[in-house]
């Protein structure tokens, strides 16, 4: 099992369509810290009235002026004047690297996780296609070992490549922060907080993943699986949403949100992040071992 998985590994690093998208999204990742780097570009002076100004609305809010814009009594005043009703963010003309950078990456986390849906369907898509899964049977005839190797591959793969790209973006919007911004709050505690939401959104692609190979090895090629994930996501769910809105619940795309964000973020009451991740890697299990039956059941002609 060791050498089939090292050996599908490889060749799903050594696939065009992956090679081709990674070097798109690496560029893509320089372009954004390229314009940020040019758009935080501040004067000396526009910092500092803007900071002046932060300041006394600040001292405005912690007076009890500003409740009106919505204070919540689950958080302190401090907290809510702070993060809410006049957050820095929104007053300093610089890139601020601790409060802007998990909310590049959790823009660009969709992209990251249609790639990861692509890169799955196609490692075992294109095996049908190219009729290399006949091949491959004549050197490990247990089908099994076959399809596990392939989405064990497939998550790993996507899972190193989707922390390398967050990385990658985090990297390109160093130099914006550090000459034409402010690492100011990038300590300790926010890297690791930073690395978790990498993680989350590294753990959602793999599972796109692994549910794009499983829906190949049912459909037999790589359009199928496609087909087949966004007629669900974009159709079957939206209509769940608004003909059963109990059933929110149980949906993929609700329950992802959820582990990405870190929180319900008002999508599920009482959903922790941990529910959401362990119900959505038992629907990849249950479609796993679909899979595995069609696979088994079928002939590989």
């Amino acid at each position: 099992m060791g050498r089939l998985l090292v050996v599908e590994m490889k060749r799903i690093f050594l696939r065009r369509l992956v090679r081709v998208f990674v070097i798109l999204a690496m560029a893509g990742a320089l372009l954004i810290g390229i314009i940020v780097f040019f758009q935080s570009n501040a004067g000396d002076s526009d910092v500092r009235f803007a900071l002046e100004q932060h300041e006394r609305d600040l001292a405005r809010c912690m007076d009890g002026e500003m409740q009106e814009f919505g204070f919540s009594p689950q958080k302190s005043l401090k907290d809510f004047c702070e993060e809410d009703a006049v957050p820095i963010s929104s007053y300093d003309p610089r890139f601020r690297l601790a409060e802007e950078a998990d909310e590049f990456l959790l823009g660009i986390s969709i992209l990251i996780i249609i790639l990861a849906w692509m890169f799955g369907a196609s490692a075992v898509g294109a095996e049908w296609h190219t009729r290399n899964m006949t091949t491959l049977l004549t050197w490990e005839p247990r089908r099994t070992r076959v399809l596990i190797a392939k989405l064990v591959a497939a998550v790993v793969v996507t899972f190193v490549i989707s922390m390398f790209l967050q990385a990658w973006l985090v990297a390109a919007l160093l130099p914006a922060s550090i000459f034409r911004g402010t690492t100011e709050g990038a300590d300790m505690a926010w890297f690791v907080d930073l690395v978790e939401l990498m993680a989350r959104i590294g753990f959602i692609a793999s599972t796109g993943a692994a549910l794009g190979a499983a829906l190949a090895f049912i459909g037999r090629n790589t359009a199928a699986a496609l087909g087949a994930g966004f007629a669900y996501l974009a159709i079957v769910e939206g209509l769940i949403r608004g003909l059963k809105p109990a059933w929110q619940k149980w949906l993929i795309g609700d329950n992802a949100a959820i582990v990405i964000g870190g929180e319900s973020e008002n999508l599920i009451a009482g959903r922790s992040v941990t529910t959401a991740a362990l119900l959505i890697a038992v629907y990849v299990a249950i479609l796993a071992v679909a899979a595995g039956a069609f696979f088994k059941s079928r002939d590989v002609a």
